[in-house]
């Protein structure tokens, strides 16, 4: 994605300055060319053509394509009507041309060397400036998809750990639940489980901090939030320090607002967070981000409150890129196959809407089986979620782990180029996703292919689908070794497959997965 990205800008300065370049000789031409025609009787045709000419150039010029250039400077990065703008100047490029041809084919005859060299010029800008706007437009329309990041050595895959959420409720009651209470011993805990049990070697690195870890009331001097002093007795600072002493990070929750979604505890309002290294935050963060002084990966819950709420806001994806680095879109992940079930459903019907997730795992808590856990695993890693684990890491059960720890999955799932999985097929309860990944070899990807099933009853059904079907892009031939990721973590090979093949796979019901990866001979 980085090097897309660079490639892009590349193409949008060289394509931009061209053209800068051509506007100015051509508004320079045409000044000279007016001024020159001065001095021509204004019966004389040419006269009218020089002012005609003169008028349509430097309105056209510096209207539409200054404009266009002015409003994306500004903005920082293109978005939708930028790539307009810059289609619509290529448009009146070609009207340019059409009027300079016009004018040398039939009014030749009243022309003087001027007027020829000059429409001569004309034309000729007009040419070069054509396919370099065009160029212009696909290339902001090309970045508009990419994003107005830049590389700030933060998320560049999807972050990994814990959060607190759903598995602990933001509970307060440390007196009568000592161990399970949001405070400062719990988060110690886990960031110990993390290191200990092996979770910190696959890429878990954040342990999250949500709602309800303040004090009711602000520090009456500096206007700051304070860490609740029964809950959290060392201090925010002291506990991030015990996370970058293990080598991890510590994360924290905030609203931008005056209060959090809690409606109890104070929010931010527009102060920088201190001491952490992730920021979770409601509403709108644009206010915030000059504020910072240290690096911090933002993650931004509006486009939910939006999509969910009011649904006549359309969310700004360029303002929001601009100040996240993850961002939610969805309502808050349940400790149910309900919740997750609705998430997959949503964004199964707005596919082609989201480029990515961002919500918990609850896998190890109470409200999964064995094999809706494997899903929502799956299904997380097909998305390129963020994974934070929001359960007891001191109590959690073999299985569980060995489907968190599944290091075929975390690769999918950490994939550099970060696509979104599609949903390719789907037929009452049963699903087919496709996501492209590593390796790709002459031009063809490998994919990772998940076949759901959601019937709630019966025995194991096999589903099957032709590869074809599935990766139209796929070159006709190509042939895949197939590794199924939930058995010995996809090292095993089943077997051998090309486009024209049939992918058939027996499925567990109830939200059960299989999970095979194509790998690209």
């Amino acid at each position: 994605m980085l090097d897309e990205l660079k490639k892009a800008k590349v193409i949008e300065v060289v394509s931009r300055v061209g053209l800068i370049v051509l506007n100015t000789i051509a508004i320079v031409s045409a000044i000279v060319y007016g001024l020159s025609s001065q001095t021509t009787k204004t019966n004389d045709i040419s006269f009218s053509l020089s002012i005609l000419i003169t008028y349509l150039v430097a309105i056209v010029l510096v209207g539409a394509f200054g404009v266009g250039v002015a409003a994306y400077r500004r903005d920082g990065m293109p978005s939708e009507r930028h790539h307009l703008m810059a289609t619509r100047y290529a448009i009146i490029c070609s009207i340019m041309i059409a009027i300079g041809l016009v004018g040398l084919l039939f009014w030749w005859p009243y022309m003087r060397t001027g007027d020829i060299v000059f429409a001569t010029i004309m034309v000729t800008i007009g040419l070069i400036s054509q396919p370099m706007a065009y160029a212009y437009a696909y290339v902001l329309k090309k970045l508009s998809k990419l994003g107005p990041w830049e590389d700030d050595g933060q998320a560049l895959t999807p972050p990994m750990g814990f959060l607190s959420y759903t598995g602990f409720d933001t509970d307060e009651n440390c007196e009568k639940y000592p161990h399970d209470c949001v405070n400062e011993q719990l988060y110690k805990d886990m960031a110990d489980r993390l290191v200990a049990d092996g979770f910190y070697a696959l890429g878990y690195r954040y342990v999250n901090i949500d709602d309800r870890w303040s004090e009711l009331k602000r520090d009456p001097q500096t206007r700051r939030l304070l860490p609740n002093k029964k809950r959290f007795p060392g201090g925010i600072k002291a506990l991030a320090d015990y996370m970058h002493a293990k080598g991890l990070k510590l994360g924290i929750y905030g609203d931008i607002g005056n209060a959090t979604c809690s409606n109890t505890y104070p929010g931010q309002n527009n102060h920088e967070p201190g001491g952490h290294d992730y920021f979770d935050v409601e509403r709108v963060c644009k206010r915030l981000t000059p504020q910072l002084s240290h690096k911090m990966l933002m993650v931004c819950e509006w486009p939910f409150f939006q999509y969910v709420f009011d649904p006549h806001i359309d969310p700004n994806y360029d303002a929001i890129a601009k100040t996240c680095h993850c961002f939610r879109n969805y309502k808050d992940v349940m400790d149910s196959w309900a919740s997750v079930d609705e998430i997959i459903k949503y964004y199964g019907d707005y596919n082609d809407l989201f480029i990515k997730h961002n919500d918990e795992l609850t896998i190890g808590n109470s409200g999964l089986s064995w094999h809706q856990s494997r899903t929502q695993m799956a299904m997380w890693c097909m998305w390129s979620s963020p994974l934070l684990m929001s359960t007891d890491l001191r109590a959690l059960k073999p299985e569980m782990k060995t489907i968190l720890q599944n290091k075929a999955l975390i690769a999918v799932n950490q994939d550099k180029h970060g696509i979104m999985a599609k949903k390719v097929y789907a037929d009452g309860d049963t699903q087919v996703w496709v996501k492209p990944v590593e390796p790709v070899m002459n031009g063809q990807w490998s994919y990772v292919i998940t076949y759901l099933n959601r019937h709630p009853m019966g025995h194991p059904t096999y589903m099957a689908h032709k590869v074809s079907d599935m990766i139209p892009t796929a070159k006709p031939g190509t042939k895949y070794e197939i590794h199924d990721l939930f058995i010995d973590e996809g090292k095993e090979v089943l077997g051998s497959i090309t486009t024209s093949d049939t992918l058939e796979l027996l499925v567990h019901p109830s939200g059960s997965v299989r999970v095979v990866k194509l790998l690209v001979q």
